[in-house]
Protein backbone atom coordinates (compact mmCIF):
# COMPACT_ATOMS: atom_id res chain seq x y z
CA UNK A 1 0.00 0.00 0.00
CA UNK A 2 1.40 3.34 -0.96
CA UNK A 3 1.46 6.32 1.36
CA UNK A 4 -1.01 8.16 -0.85
CA UNK A 5 -3.65 5.37 -0.73
CA UNK A 6 -3.11 4.94 3.03
CA UNK A 7 -3.86 8.65 3.60
CA UNK A 8 -7.00 8.41 1.43
CA UNK A 9 -8.20 5.37 3.42
CA UNK A 10 -7.63 7.15 6.75
CA UNK A 11 -9.36 10.29 5.45
CA UNK A 12 -12.38 8.30 4.22
CA UNK A 13 -12.60 6.47 7.55
CA UNK A 14 -12.43 9.81 9.41
CA UNK A 15 -15.23 11.27 7.25
CA UNK A 16 -17.45 8.24 7.89
CA UNK A 17 -16.88 8.48 11.66
CA UNK A 18 -17.72 12.19 11.61
CA UNK A 19 -20.88 11.54 9.59
CA UNK A 20 -22.09 8.79 11.96
CA UNK A 21 -21.27 10.96 15.00
CA UNK A 22 -23.38 13.80 13.57
CA UNK A 23 -26.31 11.43 12.88
CA UNK A 24 -26.06 9.97 16.41
CA UNK A 25 -26.05 13.47 17.96
CA UNK A 26 -29.06 14.52 15.90
CA UNK A 27 -31.05 11.45 16.94
CA UNK A 28 -30.09 11.87 20.58
CA UNK A 29 -31.04 15.57 20.65
CA UNK A 30 -34.31 15.04 18.82
CA UNK A 31 -35.48 12.47 21.38
CA UNK A 32 -34.15 14.49 24.33
CA UNK A 33 -36.07 17.63 23.41
CA UNK A 34 -39.22 15.93 22.12
CA UNK A 35 -42.37 17.26 23.68
CA UNK A 36 -46.08 17.63 23.15
CA UNK A 37 -47.43 21.14 22.62
CA UNK A 38 -50.98 21.83 23.73
CA UNK A 39 -52.94 24.91 22.67
CA UNK A 40 -56.38 25.32 24.14
CA UNK A 41 -58.73 27.71 25.94
CA UNK A 42 -60.69 27.69 29.20
CA UNK A 43 -64.32 28.83 29.45
CA UNK A 44 -67.08 28.92 32.05
CA UNK A 45 -70.33 27.02 31.53
CA UNK A 46 -71.82 30.36 30.46
CA UNK A 47 -69.25 30.48 27.61
CA UNK A 48 -67.19 33.30 29.16
CA UNK A 49 -63.40 33.10 28.82
CA UNK A 50 -61.58 32.51 32.12
CA UNK A 51 -58.57 34.83 32.20
CA UNK A 52 -55.44 34.04 34.19
CA UNK A 53 -56.34 30.47 35.15
CA UNK A 54 -53.44 28.51 36.69
CA UNK A 55 -52.52 25.47 34.60
CA UNK A 56 -49.77 23.10 35.70
CA UNK A 57 -48.55 19.52 35.68
CA UNK A 58 -48.99 18.03 39.15
CA UNK A 59 -45.75 17.47 41.05
CA UNK A 60 -43.61 19.54 38.67
CA UNK A 61 -42.73 23.16 38.10
CA UNK A 62 -44.11 23.00 34.55
CA UNK A 63 -47.09 25.25 34.02
CA UNK A 64 -48.60 28.35 32.54
CA UNK A 65 -51.47 30.82 32.94
CA UNK A 66 -54.27 31.48 30.50
CA UNK A 67 -54.25 34.91 28.86
CA UNK A 68 -57.03 37.52 29.06
CA UNK A 69 -59.01 35.55 26.42
CA UNK A 70 -58.69 32.26 28.32
CA UNK A 71 -56.20 30.86 25.79
CA UNK A 72 -53.06 29.00 26.81
CA UNK A 73 -50.14 27.03 25.37
CA UNK A 74 -48.26 24.37 27.29
CA UNK A 75 -45.20 22.36 26.23
CA UNK A 76 -45.12 18.96 27.90
CA UNK A 77 -41.89 16.92 27.91
CA UNK A 78 -42.20 13.27 26.86
CA UNK A 79 -41.44 12.04 30.38
CA UNK A 80 -44.59 13.83 31.64
CA UNK A 81 -47.05 12.62 28.98
CA UNK A 82 -48.71 10.23 31.47
CA UNK A 83 -49.09 12.90 34.17
CA UNK A 84 -52.12 14.98 35.13
CA UNK A 85 -52.74 18.71 34.70
CA UNK A 86 -54.37 20.77 37.46
CA UNK A 87 -56.55 23.69 36.36
CA UNK A 88 -57.46 26.22 39.06
CA UNK A 89 -58.90 29.72 39.27
CA UNK A 90 -60.78 31.70 41.89
CA UNK A 91 -64.51 31.30 41.50
CA UNK A 92 -64.26 27.99 39.60
CA UNK A 93 -64.05 24.34 40.59
CA UNK A 94 -60.57 22.87 40.21
CA UNK A 95 -60.17 20.13 37.61
CA UNK A 96 -57.61 17.39 37.20
CA UNK A 97 -57.30 16.22 33.59
CA UNK A 98 -54.91 13.46 32.43
CA UNK A 99 -52.61 14.75 29.68
CA UNK A 100 -53.44 11.69 27.56
CA UNK A 101 -57.10 12.76 27.39
CA UNK A 102 -56.40 16.44 26.73
CA UNK A 103 -57.26 17.58 23.22
CA UNK A 104 -56.66 20.91 21.50
CA UNK A 105 -60.20 22.02 22.22
CA UNK A 106 -61.82 24.27 24.80
CA UNK A 107 -62.16 23.12 28.40
CA UNK A 108 -65.30 24.12 30.32
CA UNK A 109 -65.39 24.86 34.06
CA UNK A 110 -68.24 25.13 36.55
CA UNK A 111 -68.51 28.07 38.90
CA UNK A 112 -67.68 27.45 42.54
CA UNK A 113 -69.66 29.56 44.97
CA UNK A 114 -68.40 29.60 48.53
CA UNK A 115 -69.99 31.55 51.32
CA UNK A 116 -67.82 32.96 54.05
CA UNK A 117 -68.60 32.94 57.74
CA UNK A 118 -69.45 36.22 59.37
CA UNK A 119 -66.42 38.32 60.27
CA UNK A 120 -66.58 40.46 63.38
CA UNK A 121 -64.17 43.32 63.90
CA UNK A 122 -63.56 44.49 67.44
CA UNK A 123 -61.79 47.77 67.91
CA UNK A 124 -59.03 47.63 70.45
CA UNK A 125 -58.32 50.82 72.35
CA UNK A 126 -54.60 51.19 72.86
CA UNK A 127 -52.71 53.72 74.85
CA UNK A 128 -49.64 55.38 73.36
CA UNK A 129 -47.14 52.97 74.96
CA UNK A 130 -49.04 49.87 73.72
CA UNK A 131 -49.21 51.38 70.24
CA UNK A 132 -45.44 51.95 70.30
CA UNK A 133 -44.87 48.30 71.19
CA UNK A 134 -47.35 47.06 68.53
CA UNK A 135 -45.73 48.89 65.62
CA UNK A 136 -42.12 48.54 66.83
CA UNK A 137 -41.32 52.17 66.25
CA UNK A 138 -40.16 54.58 68.92
CA UNK A 139 -42.50 57.48 69.48
CA UNK A 140 -40.86 60.86 69.83
CA UNK A 141 -41.87 62.75 72.96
Amino acid sequence: MTTHSFINTVSLHSQRCTFFALIANFLLLSTTFAQKNISSAVFSVSNQAIPYMNIGILGTSIGTVSNSNGEFKLSIPNENLNDTILFSALGFKNRLIPITSLMDSSIVFEHSIQSLNEVEYVREDLNLKQLEIKIFLPIEK
